[in-house]
C-alpha cells in the first residue's frame, strides 16, 4: 500500500467481515450486462469489495452502488482503497436531487488511496435540479466505468471506504485540506493540477508559482484524441498501445440545451483532463437536444428551423443571461479551454448554418440556383419547407449590405456569446469556429457559404479549426487522402487570417463494419509528412478514437484497441514512430508562467520527468537535440539506454525495483541534464 498518512481518515468500512449490508448495503445493477458483487481476500485488510461486469452490447451499463443512512459520511471529502484499470466515475448522491454528482478518476492495477473533495463533485450539463451536496444528506455512493463495449470485461476492488477531514496545514500536507501532498491533485489549492504545474515547471506547493492561463502555439504541432463516444477506458489503452500522452482532449456535449433547460458547463469531463495533462477541447455546438425529428422530409424543415437557439435570437441577446451563467462556470474553472460553438458550421444542414438564416425573420433558404450541387439535389425540397428570398437580397434583410445575411447572423451570434463571457471575466477561453472542409468550395452549397461570412468582424477567434475525416469514407474500393479533403479549406481560412488551425475531427476510416483494411500506410503519410511538410499552420488535432464496436467504420473514426493492434500492428506504430518519435509533435501543452515574458520553452527542450497517471510509468522529456538517454542505479550501473530519443520517452519498459534512478541526457556537445527519479513501485 501507497506510505501515506491517514491521521485524519476516518473508515465507515473495510468490508473485512465480508458483510455487503452494513453499514453501506452495496449491490450492482446492470442493463445489457452481467456483474457481481462479493467481498474476496486482499485488500487493507483480510478482505476487500471486488466487483466485476461483462457488457453484452455497446448499450451494456454497469452501476455499483453503496446506500446508507443520511450522516455516515461526514469531513472534507470522500476516502477509499482502490484498484482495477480503467476509467471511473464516482458519483455522490444527497436527498432531493435527482442523479448523482460525479468525479472522474483514472484507477491502475495497483492499489492506490484516493481523496475527493465534496466540493469537486458536479453534475452533468443536462441535470437541473442540483441541489448542494450536503454531507449530512448523502445517501449513496456509486461507481460507474465509462467502458461502453460490447463484450468488454471490468473489475474493481475497493477497501477502506470513509472520508477524511483536516486540522490545518501539515508537514506533509501543504495547503491544510486534509489531502496529503502526495495524493493531492492540486497541493497547493491554486486550481491547477499537478500534473499541468509540473509541464509548466511551476513548484506544485506555492500557490502563486502557477501558469497565467494562457496556452502557447507550438513550432510544431499538438497531438490530442477526440474520445467519440466519451472518456472511456479505450484513452487508456490508446496510451498503453503507442505510449503517447494527449496535449489536448475533445470534450463533446450535445448541445446547449433542451426544450426548457439550458446545460451547464462539464466540469467533471474537463476537471478530469486537466488532471491528466491536457488541455480541453469543448465541443459545444448552438442547438437544441434532442432534436426534433419528425417523419419524412419535415425532419428537415423543423430542424434548420428550430426557433430555440437560433443565431438571431442569441445575436439579440435572448440567452445572454444563461450565457452569463455557462461563462461564470467555464470563469470559475479558471483553466484554458478551447470552446467552438459552431460544430461544422457551413455544412448547411444545422440550425446555426447560413443555410435557413435568410430574409426578413431569419428562415428563408437562398434561391435553387444559389444552392450549388445541393440546390440540384434537393433545393426545391428546401424551399417549399422553409421558403426562399430572391437571388438579388442575400444580403438585403440584415446587417451589411455586401455579406450575405444567413452567414452574418451566425458571425453575430459568436460575436454576442464573446462579448458576454467577456463581461463574465472568463478570460482563459480559445474561441474557434470548425469548418466541414468537404463543404468549403463554392459549388457546394454556393458562393454565399464561405467560410469567411462567418467569422465576425472585429472578433476573429485567435484559431481556426476544421475537421478532417478521410481514409475509405466513400467505399471499399475509393481512399480518400488527407490531401483531397484538407488542403481547399487550409488555404481559405489562411486567406481570411494566418491564425493557426485546429483539426477537431482528424479520423481515418476504414472500409466496412469488419475494418479489415490496414490503415497503416495513411497514418504514416499524414503523421510523417502531410502535417509536417503540407500544412504547417496546423497546430494541433485530436484524433477521432472512436469506441464504435458494432458499427459502421466508414461512419465513425478508426479506433486503436487491443484488437486492432494485435491485426494490424502497422497502425499504432505509425503513432508512436511518427509522433512519438518526433519533437515536431507535442504531447503536452505549453504553459507560460506568472512573472515571466516568454512560453517556458526554447528549442532545447530542458531534461524533465513526470508520471503517466495511465500508465504508472514515467515520462522522460529530453532536449530536442539529445543524442542518447541513459539511466543509472546509484552506483553508477548502466541499467538502460535509448540512442535518438525524440522529445519523450516512457521509462521503465520493464518493471524496475522501487528505489532512486539517474538519468542522463546528452547532446553532441555533451551531457545536458542529470535528473534523479524516485520510483515508489513497478
Amino acid at each position: 500500500m501507497p506510505g501515506i498518512s491517514l491521521a485524519y481518515v476516518a473508515i465507515v468500512t473495510d468490508f473485512d467481515n465480508g458483510n455487503l449490508e452494513y453499514p453501506v448495503a452495496c449491490s450492482v445493477f446492470v442493463a445489457n450486462a452481467t456483474a457481481s458483487a462479493s467481498a474476496e481476500s486482499g485488500g487493507m485488510g483480510s478482505l476487500s469489495l471486488h466487483a466485476k461486469y461483462n457488457l453484452g452490447s455497446p448499450s451494456g451499463y454497469f452501476y455499483l452502488r453503496g446506500s446508507f443512512s443520511p450522516g455516515l459520511f461526514r469531513g472534507r471529502g470522500l476516502f477509499f482503497y482502490a484498484r482495477g484499470r480503467g476509467i471511473w466515475d464516482i458519483g455522490a448522491v444527497v436527498l432531493g436531487a435527482k442523479t448523482p454528482a460525479y468525479y472522474r478518476l483514472a484507477l491502475l492495477d495497483d492499489w492506490e488511496a484516493y481523496y475527493i473533495p465534496w466540493r469537486d463533485f458536479f453534475y452533468a450539463p443536462a441535470e437541473s435540479v442540483r441541489p448542494d451536496l450536503d454531507t449530512n444528506l448523502l445517501v449513496i455512493i456509486s461507481f460507474t466505468p465509462q467502458e461502453r463495449q460490447g463484450g468488454q470485461m471490468g473489475e474493481i476492488w475497493i477497501d477502506s471506504l470513509g472520508y477524511y477531514y483536516s486540522e490545518g496545514p501539515q508537514p506533509w500536507d501543504y495547503d491544510g485540506d486534509g489531502i496529503p501532498d502526495a495524493r493531492d491533485p492540486d497541493a497547493d489549492s491554486d486550481r491547477w493540477p499537478q500534473t499541468l504545474e509540473a509541464i509548466a515547471g511551476t513548484d506544485p506547493l506555492d500557490s502563486l508559482s502557477r501558469p497565467t492561463g494562457e496556452l502557447g502555439i507550438p513550432d510544431g504541432c499538438y497531438f490530442g484524441l477526440f474520445p467519440i463516444l466519451g472518456l472511456t477506458d479505450e484513452q487508456m489503452v490508446f496510451s498503453d498501445i503507442t505510449g503517447l500522452k494527449p496535449a489536448l482532449v475533445t470534450v463533446f456535449t450535445n448541445g446547449w440545451g433542451d426544450s426548457t433547460s439550458f446545460y451547464h458547463f462539464d466540469r467533471t469531463a474537463c476537471d478530469f483532463v486537466a488532471r491528466q495533462g491536457a488541455i480541453p477541447v469543448y465541443q459545444w455546438p448552438m442547438r437544441r437536444y434532442p432534436p426534433r425529428v419528425p417523419g419524412g422530409w419535415e425532419w428537415l424543415g423543423n430542424y434548420l428551423l428550430e426557433n430555440r437557439f437560433s443565431p438571431e435570437s442569441v445575436a439579440a441577446g435572448v440567452y445572454d443571461a444563461e450565457l452569463a451563467i455557462f461563462a461564470g462556470e467555464v470563469r470559475d474553472w479558471g483553466l484554458p479551454v478551447f470552446i467552438n460553438p459552431f460544430v461544422e458550421y457551413n455544412a448547411g444542414l444545422v440550425q446555426y448554418s447560413g443555410l435557413a438564416n435568410f430574409g426578413p425573420d431569419a428562415s428563408d433558404v437562398p434561391p435553387k440556383d444559389s444552392m450549388g450541387v445541393f440546390g440540384i439535389w434537393f433545393g426545391d425540397t428546401l424551399i417549399d419547407l422553409c421558403g426562399a428570398v430572391p437571388g438579388d437580397s442575400m444580403c438585403n434583410y440584415y446587417g451589411d449590405p455586401s455579406i450575405p445575411d444567413g452567414p452574418e447572423r451566425v458571425a453575430d451570434a459568436l460575436a454576442r456569446i464573446q462579448s458576454v463571457f467577456a463581461t463574465a471575466g472568463a478570460d482563459k477561453v480559445i474561441w474557434t469556429l470548425q469548418a466541414q472542409p468537404e463543404f468549403v468550395p463554392d459549388s457546394v452549397w454556393g458562393r454565399w457559404n464561405k467560410p469567411a461570412y462567418y467569422y465576425p468582424q472585429g472578433h476573429y477567434p485567435p484559431w481556426h479549426a476544421s475537421s478532417a475525416h478521410h481514409g475509405m469514407i466513400k467505399g471499399p474500393n475509393d481512399t480518400v487522402r488527407l490531401t483531397e479533403i484538407l488542403s481547399d479549406a487550409y488555404d481559405t481560412l489562411l486567406s481570411i487570417s494566418q491564425l493557426p488551425i485546429l483539426l477537431i475531427e482528424f479520423a481515418v476510416h476504414t472500409d466496412s463494419a469488419t475494418g479489415s483494411m490496414d490503415m497503416s500506410f495513411m497514418f504514416s503519410e499524414d503523421f510523417c509528412d502531410l502535417l509536417k511538410n503540407r500544412y504547417p499552420y496546423v497546430k494541433g488535432f485530436t484524433y477521432a478514437n472512436s469506441d464504435a464496436y458494432g458499427m459502421d467504420y466508414r461512419h465513425v473514426g478508426l479506433q486503436i484497441d487491443s484488437a486492432r493492434a494485435q491485426a494490424f500492428p502497422g497502425e499504432p506504430a505509425a503513432f508512436s514512430s511518427c509522433i512519438g518519435a518526433d519533437p515536431y509533435y507535442y504531447q503536452d501543452p505549453l504553459l507560460p508562467v506568472l512573472g515571466t515574458n516568454e512560453w517556458p520553452y526554447k528549442k532545447e527542450t530542458p531534461l524533465t520527468a513526470r508520471p503517466n497517471p495511465f500508465s504508472g510509468r514515467t515520462v522522460i522529456t529530453c532536449p530536442r537535440d539529445a543524442v542518447q538517454v541513459s539511466v543509472y542505479d546509484p552506483a553508477g550501473r548502466l541499467l538502460w539506454r535509448r540512442e535518438r530519443p525524440g522529445r519523450e520517452i516512457t521509462w521503465p519498459e520493464e518493471p524496475v525495483a522501487p528505489g532512486i534512478y539517474f538519468v542522463v541526457a546528452e547532446t553532441r556537445r555533451g551531457i545536458a541534464g542529470i535528473l534523479k527519479i524516485v520510483r515508489t513501485g513497478n
